[in-house]
């Protein structure tokens, strides 16, 4: 599996996924990036040599973690949609005499639901994980299954925020990277609003200062 190396030197792991050769990022001693002084970091913004240990050889988890709301977001989503299940298959037995079939059946469902609830927003929360550097925006997203992106700064065309009604009562909200990538764009989840909103100003800025259309 290739995935984000991050950090001087870690970007030109990304090349052969981006079909494209990635310039390792210049010294920023006494420079800015971003409006963060060389050293130091913001909203994920990195102008840091690699310090998380490589997961692989070439491979290391992005810095940041999305917000620990997210769990209960996330297990709000899982208990809702089991509700409904639960109910709909209560509703179709109830015309039946909720006979032992139906009620095996409503029991084995909420206990699934139950377990996914428990589990999914837990391990999805040690998954999630994003970064942005000079040259790239790295995500891994997912729980059973995970996924990596690399978002090269040049290649971003827009950027935006999502809120939806469940995440604005968590005091969450979403950053999306839209490129050209015939993948689509890149999402970051469970964020927390304020720390979105900073992203936000500061990928602007960044995609402000590379030259090119993007494509």
């Amino acid at each position: 599996m290739t995935g984000p190396g991050i950090g001087r030197g870690g970007l030109l792991t990304a090349q052969a996924r981006l079909g494209r050769s990635v310039p390792a990022p210049p010294n920023l001693a006494g420079g800015r990036f971003g409006g963060v002084a060389a050293g130091g970091t913001l909203v994920g913004m990195r102008t840091r040599s690699t310090t998380a240990e490589p997961l692989l050889p070439g491979l290391r988890e992005p810095g940041n973690r999305v917000s620990r709301r997210a769990i209960s977001y996330w297990t709000a989503r899982a208990v809702g949609g089991g509700l409904v299940v639960v109910l709909a298959e209560v509703a179709a037995a109830a015309p039946n005499g909720f006979g032992a079939s139906w009620l095996a059946a409503i029991a084995g469902t909420a206990t699934v639901f139950a377990g996914y609830a428990v589990i999914m927003p837990r391990w999805r929360y040690r998954v999630h994980r994003w970064e942005v550097t000079e040259r790239a925006l790295y995500t891994r997203t997912g729980w059973f299954s995970v996924h990596w992106r690399i978002a090269p700064i040049s290649r971003i065309q827009t950027i935006d925020s999502h809120r939806s009604v469940g995440e604005r009562i968590f005091g969450l909200a979403n950053v999306t990277a839209t490129t050209a990538s015939a993948a689509g764009p890149v999402r970051i989840h469970g964020l927390d609003r304020a720390l979105a909103d900073r992203l936000l100003d500061e990928l602007a800025v960044a995609t402000g200062r590379e030259r090119g259309d993007a494509t």
